[in-house]
């Protein structure tokens, strides 16, 4: 800063610069945010998935073991 308390050219260009650094960066990290988000979307859908499969795997699994408990009543009697 000059003593009028003025920027020079210099000082105006380098600030200049930076600002172009920061907004840059800005864009980079917008761009890494929207990423991550698009991920976690598909991480959602995976676990509803894989929660569906193990429901339906533990309902099938009851219904066998009933199916079992109803055969083994019926040859017992």
């Amino acid at each position: 800063m000059t003593p009028d308390g003025t920027f020079t050219e210099r000082e105006v260009g380098a600030a200049l610069q930076e600002l172009q650094e920061v907004r840059h960066d800005h864009r980079n990290l917008r761009t890494i945010v929207m990423l991550i988000s698009e991920q976690q979307d598909q991480i959602k859908l995976d676990h509803a998935k894989l929660q569906t499969r193990l429901t339906t795997i533990a309902s099938i699994g009851v219904g066998l073991f009933s199916l079992i408990g109803l055969a083994l009543q019926y040859v017992i009697r």
